[in-house]
C-alpha cells in the first residue's frame, strides 16, 4: 500500500506507535523464560522509542526506493481524524454483538497514540532492543523479496 501511494494516515500522522522487530521480541521471550521474577508480570516489549505514523511510512518509502530500487508513489491516503472516532463507535457496536471486524477496529485506532515505556522490561529483565525501525523494516522487506513475496 505504501509503495502504491495507498498507505493510510489518519489525522496529521503525528500519533505515536510502539513497534519492534521479531528479534527483539524473541530476546524478551528468552529473558522472561530465564527470569525468576517474570511470572505474573506484564511487560511492554518494543523499541526504546515510539515512532510517528509519518515516520513509519517515510522509512518504508525510503528503504524501498533507495535500498531496494523499487519505485514509490510518495503519496498517502489522508483521512480526517474524526473517521477514526466514527469507526471506534462502529467497532464498539460490532464487538457488542460478539463479532469482530478487523478493518473497522484498525481504523478506529489509526489516529491514536499506542505507545508505552519499556523501562520495566529493561529494569527487571535486562531487555535491550537491538533492532530499531529502519533495520527491522529493511530486514522485513529483504525477507519478503527473498521469499518471492511481491511488494
Amino acid at each position: 500500500m505504501i509503495k502504491n501511494g495507498k498507505g493510510i494516515v489518519v489525522g496529521g500522522g503525528r500519533n505515536l506507535r510502539s513497534m519492534t522487530y521479531l528479534d527483539n521480541l524473541c530476546q524478551a521471550c528468552l529473558l522472561v523464560e530465564n527470569s525468576g521474577t517474570a511470572p505474573g508480570q506484564t511487560y511492554w516489549i518494543a523499541d526504546r522509542r515510539a515512532y510517528t505514523m509519518n515516520e513509519v511510512v517515510d522509512t518504508v518509502e525510503r528503504l524501498l526506493e533507495q535500498e531496494f530500487h523499487i519505485p514509490v508513489a510518495h503519496r498517502r491516503v489522508r483521512l480526517p481524524s474524526f473517521l477514526s472516532e466514527v469507526a471506534f463507535l462502529a467497532d464498539q457496536v460490532v464487538q457488542g454483538t460478539g463479532l469482530y471486524h478487523s478493518k473497522v477496529h484498525v481504523l478506529s485506532e489509526m489516529n491514536k497514540t499506542i505507545a508505552c515505556s519499556i523501562r520495566k522490561a529493561e529494569r527487571e529483565l535486562g531487555y535491550s532492543p537491538t533492532v530499531e525501525l529502519e533495520e527491522g523494516m529493511r530486514r522485513s522487506i529483504q525477507w519478503c523479496l527473498g521469499n518471492g513475496i511481491r511488494i
